[in-house]
């Protein structure tokens, strides 16, 4: 019998140091924070891309910038400052998706684009496969649904296209 709770024992701490790991270089707590707050982020844009149909909607720029890879952030409208930043599970404080509506300028676009996400403070990673929209040709819809908070580095692929953009998402 006390061989079976001993098991029983280990398995438990074993599963709670692993909910606790923290990957190397990673300290919890205030330093996770300060690096979550130090995320070098791709800079969110107001001013007009010249988009008519998407006027007045933040975007981002994915790089290298002849990739043409542009995600406008119906999301954050009217947002500002850390209001403006993605939440986990796709959905914002106020209830809305974290919709983002990619847009690739670029005839090397496949039918598909591929988002690798991966937090680079505090570990983990998360993959949706956008399908393109029947019209315009260009555009591929999504809501962002990543899995934990973090600075978290996504990896844009499409046809022979690549692209980064960089978001700190918050819990």
């Amino acid at each position: 019998m006390s061989y079976r709770y001993g098991l029983v024992a280990s398995v438990i701490a074993l599963a709670v140091s692993a909910q606790r790991h923290v990957p190397a270089g990673m300290d919890s707590g205030a330093g996770a924070n300060a690096a979550v707050a130090r995320c070098a982020v791709t800079p969110i844009r107001t001013s007009s891309l010249h988009q008519r149909d998407l006027a007045g909607l933040p975007w981002i720029e994915a790089r290298p910038v002849s990739s043409g890879i542009t995600g406008y952030l119906f999301y954050a409208y009217g947002l500002h400052g850390t209001a403006a930043e993605p939440r986990i599970h796709g959905t914002m404080p106020d209830g809305r998706s974290t919709k983002i509506l990619w847009r690739i300028e670029n005839a090397k676009a496949g039918r598909v684009l591929n988002v690798d996400g991966r937090n680079l403070t505090g570990g983990g990673a998360m993959h949706q496969l956008i399908p393109r929209a029947s019209s315009p040709a260009t555009d591929y819809p999504s809501i962002l649904n990543v899995p934990a908070p973090g600075c978290w580095q996504f990896s844009l692929t499409s046809g022979a296209l690549r692209g980064t953009v960089r978001l700190r998402v918050i819990g």
